[in-house]
């Protein structure tokens, strides 16, 4: 793994995902549970999503497999406990996590649920690590309380 916690697990996953040959349907996982569409949005493949986008039974809002983190019940010595249970990520979680605005634009624009969570009850704008990225989930909260309103 080359990093800790949630953005090194992800790239791990990525990683493997991208040398996993076993893709053969535009929603088919790797053995990490990473679709195309997961993988194409972390690296900001906006050419890529709206291929997949375009496929008839692409699951926008998939997420990937929980998994129980066995590093939970080890001594921590930094304070801050992993989470017991990791996963339940989505194409828009890992856009935001990757930080491309415009794969995160690209996926809201078809509909992925904003506030869908994770397993440890994160949603895809606390992933956000740029301006862009988190001003666009500032926007679609705006919007979505304008709908409410009328």
């Amino acid at each position: 793994m080359r990093g800790g916690g949630v953005r090194g697990t992800l790239r791990s996953g990525l990683d493997a995902c991208a040398a996993d040959e076993a893709w053969r349907q535009p929603d088919d996982t790797s053995e990490g549970g990473i679709t195309a569409l997961m993988a194409a949005a972390f690296h900001g493949e906006s050419k890529a999503l709206e291929v997949l986008l375009a496929q008839p039974r692409i699951d926008i809002n998939r997420a990937t497999p929980n998994h129980l983190n066995t590093g939970f019940f080890k001594i921590q010595l930094e304070g801050r406990h992993p989470p017991l249970v990791f996963g339940s990520r989505t194409a828009l979680m890992f856009a935001s996590l990757g930080g491309s605005a415009g794969a995160t634009s690209l996926l809201i624009a078809h509909g992925a649920r904003i506030q869908q969570k994770d397993a440890e009850g994160l949603e895809a704008a606390e992933y956000a690590h740029s301006a862009a990225v988190t001003e666009l989930f500032s926007e679609a909260a705006r919007t979505s309380a304008d709908r409410g309103k009328r």
